[in-house]
């Protein structure tokens, strides 16, 4: 008997029966699963990117906002131009400043994380910051508790949240790829409408 059952052990074992692990890969855009590929020709085109900038915080030259920027961007092989992918490269750079003079001059700051989004997400976001926007929505008109978080996350680790908040501070407007973040009023999530609205027009047309 027990030598049946170390043999069933042993079977088990060799064929991985009862010890099937899950794997669950994170979801990526096609555009950036196509772009990554090294195996064939690849065609890409580069449209003009547009960028909103945070309000400046200190007064001076050597001080530069932190930006986010929105470039489309179209991906085929040659012959298969209606299998290809269109969407677009989010650069977010964070703020930086020089620090020191002459040859101890250095910069702080100024940290770059690029996140690609497929034409589906660009759509979902333009939806999205519809409802950021919308004074009717159910979040605005409650009572604010400590803070609410609304947020739309792409499959590329890019983030638009905006924290509705108690206090004096207001709402706020974090734009966020990869763990780096600019911050800005929440007046400019229309500035971020735009030119995802004018990225968006730029690929229909393609």
């Amino acid at each position: 008997m027990k030598k049946a059952i170390s043999c069933v052990i042993a079977a088990s074992l060799i064929l991985g029966i009862g010890c099937k692990k899950e794997t669950t890969e994170k979801p990526e855009p096609a555009i950036k699963k196509l772009l990554a590929r090294t195996d064939i020709v690849l065609v890409k085109h580069f449209y003009q990117a547009q960028a909103i900038s945070e309000d400046p915080t200190a007064n001076l030259s050597s001080f530069h906002p932190g930006f986010i920027s929105i470039k489309p961007v179209w991906v085929y092989e040659p012959g298969k131009v209606k299998e290809g992918e269109k969407g677009a490269t989010i650069t977010l750079i964070t703020y930086y400043y020089w620090s020191g003079e002459g040859e101890f001059s250095h910069k702080v700051g100024g940290d770059e994380r690029t996140a690609f989004l497929d034409l589906k997400e660009l759509r979902d976001l333009d939806t999205s910051l519809d409802f950021f926007q919308s004074d009717s929505s159910p979040w605005r008109a409650q009572e604010k508790s400590d803070h609410v978080e609304v947020s739309f996350d792409s499959k590329d680790d890019f983030q638009a949240s905006i924290f509705h908040t108690s206090g004096d501070r207001g709402d706020v407007l974090f734009l966020t790829i990869a763990g780096k973040s600019i911050e800005l009023n929440t007046a400019k999530a229309s500035e971020l409408q735009k030119i995802t609205r004018d990225a968006i027009g730029v690929l229909d047309k393609l």
